[in-house]
């Protein structure tokens, strides 16, 4: 008597190649993050046509991933990625934290050293890797890394939007992506951002000037050029806040703009070279000059320098205030707006800690208001009264 061997319902059945092409693929957008838990699939025609191949290819393709535990249909609904238990390499077994920088480095960013140090004091590795440019090899091989031993995290700050999508694109679902310093849609899975509110910042700046008797507002804006000489101009937020604080004030625009050149090679993006300098002197001291100003505080030194080469004294010719760091305003040199780099800390550590399982489920923006810091002043010292003797 022959007795045949059956094999198990749970055997992977031989399959064509062109259902395998698209079970590897759906496999890997889901195992990549790129397809959630809860998602819901195209249709199986809309599916065919995306990949070109017949409605009973993918019909073939979605058994099989069906039976792997990868999705799930769901009666007069439709077919959704399945929730699942976390893989071997478990975000909550890594302590690395990796941060990308584009065109900043530590030691000219106030906001990165609080990051860095609040991650630290939660028991997490921070790793810092700076970019001059786009270097999409660089980070082909960071991916590849962190697929063999995932991050606990994945911070972006300043990066370009090449370095941004290729790393919510294409880093394991175990880890999560976190954006620094940009605006993200709050709306998509894993578009996680905490920023600095600059519109609000800005505007507050501007009201304390214009509550001054001020005018004339000078704004410098940072025109930033590649290694092609592209030009790109991140103006509107900064911009659009102290245009509101002059509506709101009832007078005419006030803002003056000033386009200040950062070229590619300034890493720490201040502009602080010579040519630059002598040309902001000259708008400062010229006849359309303002009388008060709004700057970032770590690009400030160009600004000291141009003031100095005018002849004009900080505070007494030309009115300041600083946005971001608010160390000048605690030693007295001129008030400031905080962008609370301490919050923006706090935040970004609480979304890395999360252990809620529905966290990547939707994205999550966190837009942390500015603080006014007034200018300190020393006490004065009463004059002692003379006793007669």
């Amino acid at each position: 008597m022959i007795t045949r061997r059956t094999k198990p319902s749970s055997a992977r059945q031989v399959l064509t190649p062109r259902v395998q092409r698209v079970v590897e693929e759906l496999t890997r957008r889901i195992n990549q993050g790129r397809l959630h838990a809860g998602d819901q699939l195209p249709t199986l025609r809309e599916l065919g046509h995306a990949f070109d191949v017949s409605y009973g290819v993918i019909h073939a393709a979605f058994q099989q991933l069906e039976k792997d535990g990868l999705i799930s249909k769901v009666q007069g609904s439709g077919t959704y990625v399945k929730h699942r238990q976390a893989r071997p390499h478990s975000r909550r077994a890594s302590h690395d934290v990796y941060v990308l920088m584009h065109g900043t480095r530590p030691q000219f960013s106030a906001a990165l050293d609080a990051i860095l140090l609040a991650i630290q004091d939660s028991g997490l590795i921070p790793i810092p890797i700076a970019f001059d440019r786009f270097q999409r090899e660089r980070v082909e091989r960071l991916i590849g890394l962190w697929h063999e031993a995932p991050p606990r995290a994945v911070l972006v700050k300043g990066a370009s939007r090449e370095v941004a999508e290729m790393v919510q694109k294409h880093a394991p679902a175990a880890t999560r992506f976190i954006m620094i310093y940009h605006m993200a849609d709050g709306t998509t899975p894993h578009g996680h951002s905490v920023c600095p509110d600059e519109f609000s910042a800005h505007r507050l700046a501007a009201k304390y000037l214009i509550d001054q008797g001020h005018r004339r507002i000078g704004l410098p804006v940072s025109v930033f050029e590649d290694e092609k000489g592209n030009r790109l101009v991140p103006v509107v937020a900064k911009a659009g806040g102290i245009r509101q604080a002059f509506v709101d004030a009832g007078l005419p625009d006030g803002l003056v703009l000033y386009e200040k050149l950062v070229p590619h090679t300034d890493a720490s993006a201040m502009g602080l070279t010579t040519e630059t300098v002598l040309r902001m002197a000259e708008w400062l001291s010229g006849p359309q000059r303002p009388t008060a100003l709004i700057e970032n505080t770590y690009r400030m030194p160009c600004v000291e320098l141009a003031a100095r080469e005018a002849g004009l004294r900080i505070g007494e010719d030309l009115a300041i205030v600083g946005v971001g760091d608010t160390a000048p305003a605690a030693h007295g040199e001129y008030p400031c707006v905080s962008e609370q780099y301490d919050e923006i800390a706090r935040q970004i550590v609480a979304m890395i800690l999360s252990d809620d399982d529905d966290f990547d489920a939707v994205g999550r923006q966190v837009v942390v208001p500015p603080r006014f810091v007034p200018q300190w002043q020393p006490a004065r010292s009463k004059t002692p009264e003379v006793v007669a003797s």
